[in-house]
């Protein structure tokens, strides 16, 4: 457990990347970095406006830095069309789930904007984060069909949906779409992320799984990972699409993890990581895997 000081320099440190953040896009409350601030987000294309209290953890979960919105999560829940949501259904009935959801920004404007989509937003199994989770998609007016769930990866994952969705008694692999957003910044927990992804992605050539991430992440932290899904004995997930793109704008462009360097820190922060995963194996084999 951290002690009062070194929280109190997580704090400062994550203060600081928020007033750069800030200085360098021009773009207020990009983060927020206090547990109980309320934080408002307005979908540029639909005008949904989604209004969340930033979550605080329990002293030994401090380090999980759940009380803060990072620039992926904004950055995805203003790009949520690049799911393609759309094409699972024609009328936009999608299973959704973010992990490592923090104060649910992603999943709850997918809640907003879709209103046949069933989405679950989950993160550790903090009661204080989930208890604001929960709050959260209650003040947005989406609790109906937007569930918070506590989920330590890895682990079961059937009761991530409610017992009236589920396709069957312990179904867990149900979820069409998974979203997560700055989850690969601690490289210990490749393993049990990749684990969930795969416990929880439907098996189905159209599932896909998708990964934002800042390059405050690291990118050699990052391209750990891509070596992981890509190397993995037995891996059943593979990348379709990698790309890096830039927070304000248009502009994407190839993957390098060689940018750690050379780049200067105001091109880092310009920029984030988008990978999509799939399914590698056949269709005849999906139903087999476990």
């Amino acid at each position: 457990m951290p002690s009062p000081e070194e929280k109190q320099r997580e704090d400062s440190q994550e203060d600081f990347l928020s007033d750069s953040l800030q200085s360098l896009w021009g773009i207020a409350e990009i983060t927020r970095s206090s547990g109980g601030e309320l934080f408002v987000f307005e979908h540029a294309e639909s005008a949904t406006v989604v209004t969340l209290r930033t979550p605080d953890t329990t002293a030994a979960n401090w380090r999980l830095h759940a009380n803060s919105i990072w620039s992926a999560s904004v950055f995805l829940a203003q790009h949520i069309r690049e799911l393609h949501l759309d094409s699972y259904s024609p009328e936009g009935s999608v299973r959704v789930l973010e992990l490592g959801a923090g104060a649910g920004l992603p999943g709850i404007t997918i809640a907003k904007t879709y209103p046949d989509a069933l989405v679950v937003v989950s993160d550790y199994p903090d009661p204080l984060l989930i208890d604001t989770l929960r709050e959260n998609t209650e003040t947005n007016g989406v609790s109906s069909r937007c569930f918070a769930a506590p989920y330590d990866w890895g682990t079961d994952s059937s009761h991530l949906l409610p017992a009236a969705h589920r396709d069957g008694p312990g179904n867990s692999s149900v979820f069409d779409v998974i979203i997560a957003a700055d989850t690969l910044w601690n490289s210990d927990f490749h393993p049990i992320f990749l684990r969930s992804l795969e416990l929880t992605l439907r098996k189905s050539t159209s599932s896909r799984a998708h990964i934002i991430a800042g390059f405050h992440t690291g990118r050699y932290t990052l391209d750990a990972f891509l070596k992981m899904v890509e190397g993995k004995a037995g891996n059943a997930l593979e990348i379709e699409k990698i790309e890096e793109k830039a927070v304000v704008g248009d502009a994407v462009r190839e993957w390098s993890v060689q940018r750690a360097e050379t780049e200067a820190e105001e091109d880092r922060r310009g920029w984030l990581l988008w990978v999509t995963l799939r399914w590698r194996l056949d269709v005849s084999k999906l139903d087999s895997y476990t």
